[in-house]
């Protein structure tokens, strides 16, 4: 199978577990903050996306690794600290934002479309890659 055909459908497969994820530990760990608060720690939009395609893009990327067995008992959620760190984002900002486009729907699934459309973008350039050295 095709390394981008193998990222595709592991970007599909876990998509929805991404986002279910996001919602169960964001509403754990949540709690209410003043107005002010919330503004400072609201993540903006096109940052917010960036985060949201590393977090897919280490869920896709254990989710290949699984059947080694080195890999088996890892969980992508393991992976988040340093998807956050590496993004600089606090894991509280992170859960105000989730908890911010729950509340809007309609927004979080424009967001997602974001990603997928990053998903896609690198497909291609992955896809550009193979056939330059085909070449």
């Amino acid at each position: 199978m095709h390394v981008s055909a193998r990222l595709k459908r592991a970007m599909n497969q876990y998509q929805n577990y991404i986002k279910l994820s996001i919602l169960f530990f964001s509403i754990l760990l949540f709690s209410c903050n003043n107005n002010v608060e919330q503004t400072v720690l609201l993540i903006k939009k096109e940052k917010f996306i960036s985060l949201l395609t590393d977090i897919n893009m280490a869920d896709a990327t254990l989710s290949y690794m699984q059947p080694n067995k080195k890999w088996r008992n890892i969980s992508a959620e393991s992976y988040y600290p340093s998807v956050l760190k590496k993004n600089n984002i606090t894991r509280k900002q992170f859960e105000h934002t989730v908890k911010y486009y729950i509340e809007r729907p309609k927004e979080f699934d424009e967001i997602y479309e974001e990603v997928i459309s990053n998903f896609s973008i690198m497909q291609g350039n992955l896809h550009e890659e193979v056939i330059k050295e085909k070449d």
